[in-house]
């Protein structure tokens, strides 16, 4: 098993806008939305509101969920874009807690 992110595996921003997502997930800090793609590859993105945090925070969050997807491929669909939505920061920013709700997202717990 590979881990690493390649370009390819990653979602540009026109690649997200103007698209019909599909809710497969919710928790108290992030949505997981996800679109079927023609390419047959996993592909993630991010977004994050500029009201949610300082700059530093909100990228930092960015990378903890990438670093989540790059590291548990397995557990995402093939064939099918995720978009990753930050919707409020956690009052403490962990690689366990971030890792926890990321994994809840996978099985569709839609609150």
């Amino acid at each position: 098993m590979e881990f690493n992110l390649p370009k390819k595996e990653r979602l540009n921003k026109k690649d997200f806008r103007g698209i019909k997502w599909t809710k497969h997930g919710e928790t108290d800090h992030f949505i997981l939305l996800l679109h079927r793609n023609e390419t047959g590859i996993k592909r993630i993105g991010v977004s994050i509101r500029k009201t949610a945090g300082g700059a530093v925070v909100r990228n930092k969050m960015k990378r903890l969920a990438k670093e989540f997807f790059r590291l548990n491929k397995h557990l995402f669909k093939d064939s099918q874009n995720h978009l990753i939505r930050i919707k409020t920061l956690p009052p403490k920013l962990t690689w366990d807690g971030a890792k926890i709700e990321l994994q809840s997202l996978l099985n569709g717990n839609i609150h």
